[in-house]
């Protein structure tokens, strides 16, 4: 086996942990919502990893069980070197695709890192460093938004709602800004009003883009009444989409939908083309409060005056708060998509097959994956789109 097929190999460890963490936080967001979803499970993954290197005992347990980090990896150290690999994999310069991933960690100028957590975070993880006097709230804060703009290309314009707060003394941001352009781009004059039927039951007058080239890698999966659409972008991004047909379709995936499944609907046995697609332009943006998600799903202890972060600092210390947020923007040449994470520590070759049209008209899931590495840039869940009427 060559080096660099072994390679990308190892980068592939991260699927399933990412995966598994996926559908356990759709499934908490889905609850009793019929809101549209859009997250970005590598980018939550990437900053709780680096709070995991400075964890430690029972608080660095549950992070290892919560992300699905054991029994893949030991220990720490050995996500660090895997993870490494696909930061590095996610911010290499493809043509025709914008994939950068940037970590940012800002301290009160009155506190110091462990010098063994900010060489890791600084050389694993490739994050700046900056010390702030954070009494100055409204400036450093404003400075923090501005950084986080112009590094999403100004789609999250601000990430902070309110001025950071006195005993807030370390800030860590982890941004994802995806841009890529469709292999078969849709004509814009193609583009028409259709209808999307939302899970409520009202229907949306929607723009609907339509192409007659049948090269979107297809799966009818007729025992589970789903379609599955392959859409890729030029480089190794490609969106899936995953349509139930039936009644209480989505319900019904997200209900059963597990790591192995998300594995399966999203593997390369394409047996099918259709011959012409439809598909809704959208737009969705989103902000979740991962200091009230997470515990949901089994991280209590980081929030906590019981949590052990005695590799970042000596002092107690406790996340306070923590949210991202995520935008995306689809349309006839492609996709943009951002999200930007924070938390804030205080002390204490097969044949192929024709089908009828592909038809985008109902509540849908979708996946923003880097093909070479199986992780998932970015997950959507669509229940609702605006109408559009033309006037």
């Amino acid at each position: 086996m060559s080096q660099e097929r072994s390679s990308r190999e190892t980068r592939k460890v991260f699927q399933t942990p990412i995966d598994r963490f996926t559908v356990e936080f759709l499934r908490k967001v889905c609850e009793n919502d019929n809101k549209n979803i859009l997250v970005s499970p590598i980018g939550i993954t990437v900053l709780y990893t680096i709070i995991l290197e400075g964890a430690r005992g029972k608080t660095a347990e549950q992070l290892m069980q919560v992300f699905h980090l054991k029994p893949q990896f030991e220990n720490v150290e050995d996500v660090r070197i895997e993870l490494e690999k696909v930061i590095k994999r996610l911010n290499q310069k493809d043509e025709g695709l914008i994939l950068k991933m940037t970590n940012k960690v800002v301290m009160s100028e009155k506190f110091q890192l462990k010098p063994s957590f900010q060489k890791i975070v600084e050389e694993n993880y490739s994050a700046s460093i900056d010390q702030e006097d954070i009494s100055k709230a409204d400036v450093v804060t404003k400075k923090l938004n501005e950084w986080v703009s112009q590094e999403t290309n100004n789609l999250i314009p601000q990430l902070f709602d309110e001025p950071l707060k006195p005993d807030d003394i370390l800030v860590l941001i982890n941004v994802l800004h995806f841009k890529g352009f469709w292999q078969v781009p849709f004509t814009e004059a193609k583009t028409s009003d259709g209808i999307f039927n939302n899970l409520d039951g009202t229907k949306s007058t929607v723009k609907m883009m339509c192409s007659s080239k049948p090269k979107y890698p297809s799966s009818n999966r007729e025992d589970e009444n789903l379609r599955i659409i392959k859409l890729p972008y030029i480089g190794t991004i490609a969106m899936f989409i995953i349509m139930p047909t039936g009644v209480d379709g989505l319900r019904e995936l997200m209900l059963n939908l597990t790591a192995e499944k998300i594995e399966n609907y999203l593997s390369n046995n394409w047996l099918a083309h259709f011959p012409s697609v439809r598909i809704p332009k959208f737009r969705l943006e989103n902000t979740h409060d991962l200091r009230v998600i997470l515990p949901s799903i089994g991280l209590n202890l980081p929030f906590s005056n019981s949590a052990e972060f005695t590799g970042i600092s000596d002092d107690p210390l406790e996340i306070s708060e923590s949210i991202q947020r995520t935008f995306i923007n689809v349309d006839e040449k492609g996709s943009e998509a951002v999200a930007a994470a924070t938390t804030r520590m205080r002390i204490g070759c097969m044949r192929r097959m024709q089908m009828d049209s592909f038809v985008l008209d109902r509540p849908f899931m979708f996946f923003l994956r880097d093909r070479e590495t199986r992780v998932n840039l970015f997950v959507g869940v669509v229940k609702k789109l605006p109408d559009e009427k033309s006037e």
